[in-house]
């Protein structure tokens, strides 16, 4: 009773100074919203993190259209069901061992010698992360590559589950270009500024 008390002459002072109860509510509801709104922010900012970390490590984030690209290819992995460690740690194995056999280590040297030029850009090296992945795609549904040099390259967990996803999709010539051009068209793309910001 004495709680209840001190809890209504409470009330009473905020009413008599011309507040509502709907007014304190609203003004508890508003704090909490601002609240909720600024985890919400917080999280968006963390994300936007990772995803730079995410491309600077797979060789992404050197040009907008490299950044762009490495986006665009993650979200179609991510439609077809590839999480995004998997496809992290796919995009980091493919630039790393791709790279190797460039300069001549053993075991992917064979793989970079049939996969030639394609790996390179016009200046002749060795192009971003997301173009990687495309080429070894690519070179995959040619036939330029076996499945083992795919597995090899792109990894023993990420490079079946890649395959599987996506040796379908180039049964013709640019069909993997058109597929990643409708998920960039249906994407919400982040500059690179803004994520190296965050």
């Amino acid at each position: 009773g004495k709680a209840f008390g001190s809890v209504n002459t409470g009330l009473d002072s905020i009413k008599s100074k011309g507040l509502g109860l709907k007014t304190v509510f609203g003004i508890a509801g508003s704090a909490i919203a601002a609240f909720g709104a600024v985890k919400g922010i917080q999280t968006q900012i963390d994300a936007m993190d990772n995803l730079a970390k995410s491309a600077r490590t797979a060789g992404s984030a050197a040009s907008e259209e490299a950044f762009k690209g490495f986006q665009v290819l993650q979200k179609a992995m991510s439609e077809a069901g590839i999480d995004a460690a998997t496809f992290d740690r796919a995009m980091l194995q493919t630039t790393t061992r791709l790279k190797a056999g460039t300069e001549g280590q053993k075991s992917y040297a064979a793989i970079t010698d049939k996969l030639g030029d394609s790996i390179l850009d016009v200046n002749g090296n060795l192009k971003t992360g997301d173009e990687l992945m495309k080429e070894m795609i690519n070179a995959l549904n040619e036939g330029t590559i076996t499945t083992e040099d795919f597995a090899k390259v792109v990894g023993g967990r990420a490079g079946p589950l890649i395959q599987q996803q996506f040796a379908s999709l180039n049964t013709e010539a640019g069909a993997l270009e058109a597929t990643l051009a409708d998920v960039e068209a249906n994407s919400n793309i982040i500059s690179l500024d803004a994520a190296e910001n965050a």
